[in-house]
C-alpha cells in the first residue's frame, strides 16, 4: 500500500473531517452497552491469559449491531493501516487513539486493544471464486 494518493490532499484536513463525522453520530461508535461490559472484563485482565482474555473480547464484540459492527470494522481497518506504516505516517497505535479519542468517545483501551488485534477481531473472509 502506498500513500502517494493522499498527496494531493491536506492529510490534517481529511483527519479533521473524519473527526467531525465521528463527532457528529448521535451515539459513541462502540454502543455504551458493549464498551461497559468490555470496561469490566478489562478490569480483570491481570487475573486472565492473554488468549482467555482475548476470546472473552470477541464474544462481546460479537453482540455489536451489524451497522455499527461494519462502520467499525472500517475505522479500525484504516487505523490499523496508518499504524502498521508508522515510519511514513509517524502514527503509531497510541496516537492513533489519542488523536479520535475525544470524537470516538467511550474508553481508549478499547480501540487500542481492537487495532492491536485487528485481524483476529475482523478476520478476512476468503474470496470465492463464483
Amino acid at each position: 500500500m502506498t500513500f502517494e494518493c493522499l498527496t494531493n490532499f491536506d492529510i490534517h484536513s481529511v483527519a479533521g473531517a473524519l473527526k467531525l463525522y465521528i463527532k457528529l453520530l448521535p451515539e459513541q461508535v462502540i454502543p455504551k452497552f458493549i464498551d461497559d461490559r468490555l470496561y469490566e472484563l478489562w478490569k480483570q485482565k491481570n487475573t486472565l491469559q492473554e488468549d482467555d482474555l482475548f476470546q472473552q473480547f470477541h464474544e462481546i464484540y460479537k453482540d455489536i449491531p451489524p451497522m455499527t459492527y461494519n462502520f467499525l470494522n472500517e475505522l479500525l481497518d484504516l487505523l490499523h493501516l496508518i499504524a502498521m506504516n508508522k515510519e511514513i505516517t509517524k502514527m503509531n497505535i497510541e496516537n492513533c487513539v489519542t488523536c479520535l479519542a475525544p470524537s470516538l468517545r467511550g474508553y481508549p483501551f478499547v480501540y487500542t486493544y481492537s487495532i492491536q488485534h485487528y485481524s483476529q477481531l475482523f478476520p478476512k473472509e476468503p474470496k470465492v471464486p463464483k
